[in-house]
């Protein structure tokens, strides 16, 4: 009887040792953050949404406003995001630089593009579920607008750095992207995301509404660059 307890307890202690080393490693996974960083170019459709010109003594005038891109022109589209992972849970900051030229002017509208940025800069949370990461966020639309509307020309020496740019509207970003490892740091992040946007701009007495929908496909390398265990 002895011998069979003494085996008995000595299995029983096996097995909570295993136990005990198998929660702590659990524990340590679990408690992993991680930092990362991507720097990524991308291409965008714009969706024809709504602009509306506002001018003291005249009439507004409303209609359908189609952009093109230009992902590849200079300055080209790009994209930067730095993360926090916690788990599979992150919190991020991205900057999207993306760019719009109006296609359909008319006779008001002698041209109006944001070919500098219309730069869109969102606090995301992200959720990591079996490697599918889904990411929302909101934030600010930082414009470089070009026009010359009814003979008033947007002044590019206003704004931050008076340079052009400007605090001009809100956005909400969407999107879900997948890790392609390269090593045990860097990887390629492949995306799809669709941004929605508003945005007022004025000159003088001139003022235009803006509204945006576009859909962005992002492919370009990522690097962890700070791995914590607690």
């Amino acid at each position: 009887m002895k011998k069979s307890s003494l085996k008995l307890d000595s299995h029983i202690k096996r097995v909570i040792i295993s136990v005990v080393i198998a929660l702590a490693m659990h524990e340590n996974v679990l408690a992993q953050t991680e930092w990362s960083l991507e720097v990524q170019p991308g291409i965008a459709v714009n969706v024809p949404l709504t602009m509306v010109i506002y001018q003291k003594d005249q009439p507004d005038f409303r209609f359908n406003a189609h952009y093109k891109s230009e992902s590849f022109k200079l300055p080209p589209y790009y994209e930067c995001r730095i993360s926090r992972w916690h788990n599979n849970s992150s919190w991020e900051l991205e900057l999207i630089h993306h760019k719009m030229y109006l296609t359909n002017p008319t006779s008001d509208i002698d041209h109006f593009s944001i070919s500098h940025g219309f730069n869109m800069l969102t606090l995301n949370r992200g959720l990591n579920i079996s490697g599918n990461i889904f990411r929302a966020g909101l934030g600010i639309v930082i414009a470089h607008p070009e026009f010359t509307i009814r003979n008033i020309s947007f002044d590019n020496s206003r704004g931050w750095f008076n340079a052009g740019y400007l605090p001009a509207g809100v956005v909400l970003n969407l999107g879900y992207s997948r890790h392609l490892d390269l090593s045990d740091r860097f990887f390629i992040n492949v995306e799809a995301k669709t941004t929605f946007g508003f945005t007022r701009i004025s000159q003088d007495d001139l003022m235009v509404d803006n509204y945006h929908w576009a859909f962005h496909l992002i492919f370009g390398p990522g690097y962890y660059f700070l791995r914590q265990r607690r």
